[in-house]
């Protein structure tokens, strides 16, 4: 039995392959010597990098996750006698008032810009996806007083004031990796690649299209997709289709696969061309920062935010992502300009060495856990 205290993490939601949840905060803290635990649905207990992890049944449809899911994982971490609950779905929020007016300590790990993502929902009307939207924004704003809220990306300060950022930066474990910046590229190989889940939002249609815009092009997507979305994508791809290639069409890539892509090198650049919505606009993507750790030069839309930072910080190129003559155009600066590309890349890994890794964020988060146990 260890004498730390036992902090335990709760999600209705997420997988034991989730970057963030598991392999960023639950395995830093683990090495850190608490006694971690990991609570989810639908898996087998287990311990895995020094994580605990236990599984209650996972419900059938939506309406059961919230009904039934998000009580059977709430009782399992009261089980486990915590010192300290932290939770990652809104979803749980009702549940986790109760336990706070319980006496119990407990943390908000809020990813998501929930209140625009519904607001976008494309299967709700749109009034209703608006009202829905600003309903629950005002929800957890007010349900956000009780917990002591960790914030992934900057601009949610805006709604949390009182919010702690720890921000989504990539793994340290990434940065050993060979380094693309100084790969040989004069294989006469132009690949692209795109990692994380894609669908319409994420680009995916301008991302395959790729293949049609320049010869002896290959474009990569891995990561999660549904598998009718991947035979659209396949039709976009048309007379080039055996230059698109898609891993993760109807299941999840482990994040240790999209890891191992990076190390393959040879990457002319890491993409994330998203189409002009609101709900991404003001994201710093945790691909980009994956990107520059493994030295690949990125191509992105020419949002401000994102283009504050790739172009900020001269590691990579953004573009209209309506416009695929400055898509073109992008790429075929880094294919002619071997050096600059290679300069962009060896900044973005530079850059996340020095500041943008998820060591600087861990030593954050457990500040935050010795303040809150120490009350």
């Amino acid at each position: 039995m260890t004498n730390k205290p036992c902090i335990v993490h709760v999600t209705s939601v997420h997988t034991s392959g989730d970057a963030r949840v598991f392999h960023k905060q639950c395995c830093s803290i683990a090495e850190a010597g608490y006694d971690t635990h990991l609570v989810l649905a639908g898996e087998k207990d287990r311990t895995a990098n020094g994580v605990q992890i236990h599984s209650v049944p996972k419900s059938s449809n939506r309406i059961l996750r919230l009904l039934v899911t998000t009580l059977r994982v709430a009782q399992k971490a009261i089980s486990l006698k915590p010192s300290l609950i932290q939770f990652h779905d809104p979803e749980l929020i009702p549940i986790m008032l109760l336990l706070r007016a319980a006496g119990y300590k407990i943390v908000y790990d809020i990813h998501e810009d929930y209140v625009t993502s519904i607001s976008q929902k494309e299967y709700l009307f749109k009034p209703i996806a608006k009202f829905i939207g600003i309903a629950f924004g005002a929800f957890e704003k007010v349900s956000s007083i009780a917990f002591t809220c960790l914030l992934a990306e900057r601009y949610y300060i805006e709604r949390f004031p009182l919010g702690k950022q720890i921000l989504n930066y990539p793994l340290n474990k990434m940065l050993p990796f060979a380094d693309n910046s100084q790969t040989d590229k004069t294989d006469n190989k132009i690949k692209v690649l795109y990692t994380g889940g894609h669908w319409f939002d994420r680009g995916g249609q301008i991302h395959a299209n790729i293949v049609n815009l320049i010869p002896n092009l290959e474009v990569y997507l891995i990561g999660k997709c549904s598998e009718e979305w991947a035979k659209e994508l396949n039709e976009i791809a048309g007379a080039n289709l055996d230059k698109l290639h898609i891993e993760g069409a109807g299941y999840r890539v482990p994040y240790e696969d999209i890891l191992s892509k990076y190390q393959q090198g040879n990457w002319t650049a890491g993409l994330a061309i998203f189409p002009d919505k609101g709900h991404h606009k003001r994201k710093e993507l945790t691909k980009f920062y994956e990107y520059m750790a493994a030295g690949i030069p990125v191509i992105c839309s020419d949002f401000p935010v994102w283009k504050n930072l790739i172009e900020g910080e001269g590691v990579g190129l953004t573009v209209c992502p309506d416009s695929p003559e400055e898509i073109t155009n992008a790429i075929l600066y880094l294919i002619n300009n071997p050096d600059k590309a290679q300069e962009m890349g060896a900044r973005g890994r530079s850059a996340v060495i020095k500041k943008y890794n998820w060591d600087v964020e861990a030593k954050k988060l457990l500040s935050i856990y010795k303040k809150i146990l120490e009350c």
